[in-house]
């Protein structure tokens, strides 16, 4: 049975980043499992708040990526890129 997870976006570039690529690159290792629902984190106003969820279609390991993927996750501390699938949705409420 697929997992959830929670992942934390930094603003800005990196959200947009994920919505317009359907991808986001992190340093988080963990037993990323695919079809998983993941639901997009990010701090606003000084709280949590829920922006966006996604189902994992895909997951790359830095030693399957292009060269320029790989030099800029080298650069950035990233070890998987994780590309989502349908549904991708960016919708903010605040998590209580």
């Amino acid at each position: 049975m697929p997992k959830g997870y929670f992942l934390r976006i930094l603003p800005g570039k990196y959200e947009e980043s994920l919505f317009s690529k359907r991808c986001y690159f992190t340093g988080r290792a963990r037993h990323w499992e695919l079809e998983s629902l993941v639901f997009f984190a990010r701090k606003d106003e000084g709280r949590d708040s829920i922006f966006g969820l996604g189902i994992l279609r895909d997951i790359k390991n830095i030693k399957e990526l292009s060269e320029e993927e790989k030099i800029n996750c080298e650069r950035e501390g990233w070890r998987w890129k994780l590309i989502f699938g349908d549904p991708l949705l960016r919708c903010p409420f605040p998590i209580l």
